[in-house]
Order: structure tokens, then sequence, then C-alpha cells
């Protein structure tokens, strides 16, 4: 069902805009899909190879973490941060983000 302009969603943030619940499903459909790649051992490669720009991704993994560490602090239902190179490619940077090694 469409949400009324202005209207807020729930999320594991509280309530927020219907975009920032989009943008934890995508990244959950992003970390989990690279997870379950990597359990039949068929890893998804590099972020170049799709014609997908994750770049808005890394600035919400971001944004998300710190509204968790917020709402719930300690426990911010990501692993913890992994640096990476400022120019590694986009999904492993996403990931690193996320707590995964690459």
């Amino acid at each position: 069902a469409a949400v009324p302009a202005g209207a807020l969603v729930p999320s594991p943030l509280g309530p927020v805009e219907p975009e920032v619940v989009a943008e934890i499903r995508a990244l959950e459909a992003v970390a989990h899909g690279w997870d379950l790649g990597v359990a039949l051992g068929r890893p998804l490669g590099r972020a170049a190879s799709y014609d997908v720009d994750l770049e808005p991704l890394v600035g919400a993994t971001d944004r998300l973490r710190a509204g968790l560490e917020v709402t719930r602090p300690g426990n911010t239902a990501y692993g913890t941060a992994i640096e990476v190179a400022d120019d590694a490619p986009t999904l492993d940077r996403l990931l690193a983000r996320l707590g995964r090694r690459v």
C-alpha cells in the first residue's frame, strides 16, 4: 500500500521516512546476498561487474549505524566496521562498513 506523503513508518530506528526503510531493505539484500554467495562458494564479485550504483548505500550505512547507536546503544545490529582503503571498490567499502571481510 502507498504511504501518504509525510507519513512515517516503523523501523529499527523508530518511526522514519519510507526512504530510510528502503535503504535498510536494500542494505539487507546486498549484505545477505553476499553472505549467501560466500556460504555457497559463489561470492558476488566486484560491483563494477553489475549495472548498479551502490555508492548511495555506503552513505546510508553510515547514517543507519549512527541512528542505531542512538536508539540501541552498544547494539548496532551491524558487525564492527572494518577499515578498507578509501579507493577500494564500492561493494568492498559497503560490506566492510557492515563488518564483512571481503
